[in-house]
């Protein structure tokens, strides 16, 4: 994602390139990340579409507010702050994000009983099957591209 600086280019380097002078150019546009040129379909299809997955859970979750009974701004600026503070969460603790569902979920509470019901739906699976999908159709892209 360029448009607020950030979001990861990944860049595959060969011995022609030189780091030093291309470095500030490419981090004009967000992070970097040097990857191995086999990854390069991977990386863009996972990367790319990113964001949409974020859209449609952060729809999902202010609907589910609004379902609730809470009013759409409210329900979304609650869903803004909860993607926030678990993403920053996660950065700062250095934790992985089980773990941190074992901390926010108490025995017999609120959060452990939200989790089973996102368990026994296709919520994961949806998530991984897109991201599947995105990286078939870069690499079918890739070949057209290359006139295979």
């Amino acid at each position: 994602m360029t448009d607020v600086a950030m979001g990861y280019s990944g860049v595959v380097k060969n011995n022609r390139a030189n780091q030093t002078v291309i470095e500030d150019f490419l981090n004009s546009f967000g992070k970097v990340d040097y990857i191995d040129e086999s990854l390069l379909d991977v990386f863009t299809g996972y990367g790319v579409a990113g964001p949409n997955y974020i859209y449609n859970f952060l729809i999902s979750f202010t609907n589910a507010g609004v379902l609730a009974g809470m009013p759409r701004q409210q329900a979304n600026k609650l869903a803004l702050e909860n993607l926030r503070a678990a993403a920053a969460f996660v950065e700062q603790s250095g934790k992985h994000p089980a773990e941190l569902l074992d901390i926010n979920n108490s025995a017999g509470g609120v959060g452990i009983t939200a989790q089973h019901e996102l368990d026994k739906s296709i919520f994961s699976a949806g998530i991984e099957n897109a991201v599947l999908a995105a990286v078939k159709r870069t690499k079918e892209l890739g070949k057209q591209n290359k006139g295979d």
